[in-house]
Formats: C-alpha cells, sequence, structure tokens
C-alpha cells in the first residue's frame, strides 16, 4: 500500500502514514494511483460549489470551487505552471532557465499566468454550470489530467539527470501507464453519456497536449521536469472544463 499512500501524499494535503526510505520503483508504481487522487479533487471541488452556490450564488460556488481545488493539491500544480512561465522568455542557456524555475520565488509572467488561469478556470465552472454538466466535467477533468501522467513520463526524457523526475523516468513501466490509463477513459466514457462529441474533443485534447506542450520544453531545456508536468495538469483539467463548457 506504499504507493497508494505516496501518490496522496505527493498530490494532495491527505495525511498519509509516515514512509521512510521511498524507492523510484515505489513512485513509479504511485502513478497508477494518481486518477484516484484526481476523485478527491473532483470530490472536493463539487462540494465547495455546492456549498457556495446554495449560500451565495453559482459564480461564488465557482469561485469556492477552484480555491477548494487549488487548497486541495497545495496549489502543487498551479505552482509548476508559474514556473514554467517565469522561465518561458527568460534569456540564456537550458541551465538558465532551470535555475529561474527552481528559484522559489514567483516573477511576474508567473504571477499574470496564475492570476489568468484561475480567473479562466472560475469563467468555465460558472459556464458548465449553466450548461448543467458541472458534475461530471469537475470529476473526469482532473482524473483524466492525471491518468495521463505515467505516459508522460514514459515518452519524454529528463531536463536533468537528477531530481523526482529523472527517477520517476528511469522505473516506470509499461505496466504502470497502461493502469494509469484505465481510469481516465473510463472518465471520458461517463463524459460520453453526457456530450459524446465534446467527451471525445476533451480525450482527444489530453493524448495530443504533449508535443504542443512538453516537446518545446524538450527543445529548451533537453528534457522536462516536474515542473512542465504539473502545468500539463492544469492545461489538460482546463482543456477538459472548456470542451463541455
Amino acid at each position: 500500500m506504499r504507493p497508494f499512500w505516496l501518490a496522496w501524499g505527493f498530490l494532495s494535503r491527505v495525511p498519509v502514514p509516515d514512509l521512510p526510505d521511498v524507492t523510484a520503483a515505489e513512485l513509479a508504481r504511485a502513478t497508477r494511483w494518481y486518477p484516484l487522487v484526481g476523485v478527491g479533487v473532483g470530490l472536493v471541488q463539487i462540494a465547495a460549489l455546492t456549498v457556495g452556490s446554495w449560500g451565495v450564488n453559482p459564480l461564488f460556488g465557482a469561485v469556492l470551487a477552484v480555491a477548494a481545488g487549488e487548497w486541495f493539491t497545495r496549489g502543487f500544480h498551479l505552482d509548476g505552471l508559474a514556473d514554467c512561465f517565469d522561465g518561458l522568455l527568460v534569456n540564456g542557456d537550458a541551465a538558465r532557465r532551470l535555475a529561474v524555475m527552481k528559484d522559489p520565488h514567483v516573477g511576474g509572467l508567473g504571477a499574470a499566468a496564475i492570476a489568468l488561469w484561475v480567473l479562466l478556470r472560475v469563467a468555465a465552472v460558472q459556464a458548465l454550470v449553466e450548461h448543467a454538466v458541472v458534475v461530471p466535467a469537475l470529476l473526469a477533468a482532473p482524473v483524466l489530467a492525471r491518468a495521463v501522467l505515467a505516459l508522460d513520463v514514459a515518452s519524454f526524457p529528463a531536463a536533468s539527470p537528477t531530481g523526482l523526475y529523472a527517477g520517476l523516468k528511469a522505473a516506470v513501466t509499461r505496466l504502470d501507464v497502461a493502469v494509469a490509463l484505465v481510469p481516465g477513459v473510463v472518465a471520458i466514457g461517463l463524459l460520453a453519456q453526457v456530450a459524446p462529441w465534446r467527451a471525445a474533443a476533451a480525450g482527444l485534447g489530453a493524448l495530443v497536449l504533449p508535443p504542443f506542450w512538453h516537446r518545446p520544453w524538450v527543445q529548451k531545456l533537453g528534457g522536462i521536469n516536474g515542473d512542465v508536468l504539473g502545468a500539463s495538469v492544469q492545461l489538460r483539467e482546463l482543456w477538459v472544463l472548456l470542451c463541455l463548457a
């Protein structure tokens, strides 16, 4: 059960047992449980949306849902998005970009990206409420976004020979990828019951995102890292929400 708890401890603020001496293989097996963490994210957002909508109005509920999702994940993926935008337009080589992305301080471009992203997500959730598809969308988006992470790791090189991503890259297996993808397929199937064509667009977008997002970073850094991977979660979630909204 260590990979199960590793997934929750790594991607959420759920309290987990102390897990000493974690191996790269265990981290790789944890990717199989990432979609389940996505279910938790979705349920937290739905609960916050319900409370906010009933207590005030749907717009307040949408704001509360987005805030609850970031609280539950400790803003982990949003931080990756900010780091990527901070490193996007930096003058210098790959080492300079990586240094900027590792800097714990958020720059102007990263802050602007966070602000814009939050506004886009709130607008998408609000539109989903109006179209009465918000519950399946908020459940499917975080599941699908995390189901493909193992595939990303298996497909793209590491920007640095050391670090968490490099360890995952060395240890992830085809079985990890296959197991993690199953909940994503289920999520698309559930969306198809509500909006077949939009569900197809959501699933296709989640799969074809890497060439448009990961590959430019491979060119800039020689590979991808945790920040690029985390930002892809934000991109995929927003894409699914926009497809259904």
